[in-house]
């Protein structure tokens, strides 16, 4: 994408597309919800505005280095959305 907008800031049927995961897991009544963002998108964590806990990938280097950024035993025996 040739965008300044994050990704999931980027609207679908109106709404930023996070706003469509979101939704999905309050629906399923999951609460704990952490989104890996680039320190460079702080309008990602405004955006956000406490709907979830926001970790920072500092050095992006792809999904697998994202999940790594969260402390292992937070992901252990849990269920995880990627």
């Amino acid at each position: 994408m040739r965008s300044r907008t994050p990704k999931v800031l980027h609207p679908i049927c109106g709404r930023p597309m996070v706003d469509w995961v979101l939704n999905a897991l309050k629906e399923a009544g999951i609460k704990d919800v952490k989104v890996i963002a680039n320190p460079h998108h702080a309008e990602v964590a405004a955006h956000l505005d406490g709907q979830a806990e926001v970790v920072y990938q500092r050095d992006p280097k792809g999904t697998a280095h994202a999940l790594r950024q969260i402390p292992a035993g937070e992901l252990r025996g849990r269920q995880v959305l990627v």
